[in-house]
């Protein structure tokens, strides 16, 4: 009687199994597996993207659930699901993940050249981010807001997810502007004052000791002159009911500081610029 080998027993049946497991997998990739495959893993923060935009579905299997919107208004890791039915009727459901994400930088809003008087008391900057978040932004650089000159420095912008933005720009400060109309004056509890620059270097000023039209007034005239922000009048004449004009034997100096176009600032006088005298 022959003597069957055990050793070519064991390997028939090793053989045996690992071809039924290598049928079994295929016919569970062929008939039973999900077709759905996912492609895309990630999303931009407050990009429109919705559900089905994640999968493949290159069998045409029948998609049970809504394509609905994706909430991409916050960062971080999501879980998802999409039900279908294959071609053999069977219901599954593919579950995945998507990653929101921030990539993009902020955006800088401002010029090339940022053109400020002289002794503007800051310099606002406005930032934008696809992420809506308030984004602060940074000058880099040596800047004086009090002297007229040209500053070459560099905006920065960074957002909470380490996105950053780089602007250089030149901070342009200026003499301010003034008007040659109407009237500067200020109240106080002692009297009413008022400067008017005129045309061709003239200057009124004018004080008015009693609150009041017709109680008194003290009229000063003569030549101004500006300087960057600074504002001298030499008054040479002077008249206390504005009927006869007196020359000074000295003329009367006074040293003022031009802030904008609606505000002169002498000592602690604030005289601040309207159409009307009082």
């Amino acid at each position: 009687m022959r003597r069957i080998n055990k050793n070519k027993i064991v390997l028939l049946v090793v053989t045996i199994v690992f071809i039924l497991l290598i049928i079994s997998v295929l016919l569970y990739t062929f008939l039973y597996k999900d077709d759905i495959k996912q492609v895309k893993k990630e999303v931009e923060i407050n990009k429109k993207a919705k559900l089905l935009d994640f999968i493949n579905n290159p069998k045409n299997d029948t998609i049970i659930s809504k394509n609905k919107e994706i909430d991409t208004t916050t960062l971080g890791v999501q879980k998802l699901s999409v039900d279908y039915k294959n071609k053999n009727n069977k219901k599954s459901t593919f579950e995945f993940s998507i990653k929101v994400v921030d990539t993009k930088k902020p955006v800088i809003k401002c010029e090339d050249v940022i053109e400020l008087p002289v002794n503007t008391s800051e310099i606002k900057i406005e930032a934008s981010d696809n992420s809506k978040e308030e984004i602060k932004t940074m000058i880099e650089g040596n800047y004086d807001l009090t002297k007229i000159g040209e500053y070459k420095v560099k905006i920065v912008a960074k957002d909470s997810s380490g996105n950053k933005a780089n602007k250089k720009v030149t901070i342009k400060v200026e003499a301010p502007t003034y008007n040659t109309t109407g009237y500067y004056s200020v109240k106080t509890d002692e009297a009413w004052y008022s400067i008017a620059l005129r045309d061709n270097d003239y200057v009124e000023y004018e004080i008015n000791p009693c609150h009041g039209l017709g109680c008194g007034l003290f009229y000063m005239d003569g030549r101004y002159k500006v300087d960057g922000d600074k504002l001298t009048l030499t008054l040479d004449h002077n008249t206390d009911d504005t009927l006869e004009r007196e020359e000074d034997n000295e003329p009367t100096i006074m040293e003022m500081t031009i802030k904008d176009d609606k505000t002169i600032i002498y000592n602690d006088l604030i005289f601040t610029y309207s159409d009307k005298q009082w």
